[in-house]
């Protein structure tokens, strides 16, 4: 790698991190950052991060991290989400080198997960909540809130994607850590057991349907959950319908 190379890929970085600070409080604004320098990085950063010092390396990995972020949630917001999809796995790159324990990784897959499910790429989106699935059971314990939200992740994805017998432990999984963390009378427990009693029907499962929709009222959810990592627990009064919504 030559030292031309290095000096633009220098100044790329900075001009990037120029616009990213200046507009920091104000996310859409990274915009103003075209699409085509944003992704440059995954390509004129590795070899920077590679020849700087440690402490100067994780400086300069927060700062390229935080604008793949940004950058990626603008798109997100705008509904471009094959940019959004680059964007997180340019994320995801940086992040990976730096262990399980790093939050830059859980926040770039769940990202990369979501964007995924909303272009209906459930096949992509799969793998990767159940590996966050697994780190955070690692991580945080078996009956930690954000295990029970990426499971009903996994339960609805699953679900919309006609893989019902997939689906069923995840509901479980998710309902048994919801009601002990929510208690059985949350709006969003009851949300829960509607979706899945009609897996249940899905399955000609019909009395244990019957039984569960006598226990909850029939609502149900579908908007992608997001984990403690993006403080996005659903609100208390948070509802919306599966039949009526769908990702991509």
């Amino acid at each position: 790698m030559n030292s031309s190379f290095l000096h633009t890929a220098t100044k790329c970085h900075s001009i990037a991190i120029f616009f990213f600070n200046r507009y920091e409080k104000q996310i859409e604004a990274v915009d103003k950052i075209p699409i085509q320098i944003r992704l440059h990085f995954r390509a004129s950063t590795i070899e920077l991060l590679r020849r700087r010092s440690n402490s100067k390396r994780v400086s300069l990995v927060n700062d390229i991290w935080k604008i793949y972020r940004a950058s990626a949630e603008s798109c997100v917001k705008a509904g471009q989400y094959t940019d959004a999809e680059r964007l997180w796995l340019a994320a995801l790159e940086v992040a990976e080198d730096y262990g399980p324990d790093n939050a830059m990784l859980t926040t770039s897959l769940e990202g990369l997960a979501e964007v995924f499910w909303y272009q209906g790429k459930h096949e992509f989106a799969a793998p990767i909540c159940r590996r966050l699935l697994r780190l955070y059971e690692q991580k945080l314990g078996h009956h930690h809130p954000d295990v029970g939200t990426m499971a009903y992740n996994l339960a609805l994805l699953y679900h919309s994607w006609g893989k019902y017998v997939e689906a069923e432990p995840f509901y479980k999984l998710s309902m048994s850590i919801k009601t002990r963390v929510l208690g059985g009378r949350h709006p969003e427990v009851v949300s829960l057991l509607g979706n899945y009693a009609d897996l249940l029907l899905m399955l000609d499962r019909v009395e244990e349907a019957r039984e569960l929709k006598a226990l909850a009222e029939k609502v149900k959810a579908t908007s992608w959950r997001k984990t403690g990592n993006w403080q996005a627990m659903p609100a208390a009064a948070e509802s919306e319908t599966l039949s009526n919504s769908s990702p991509g």
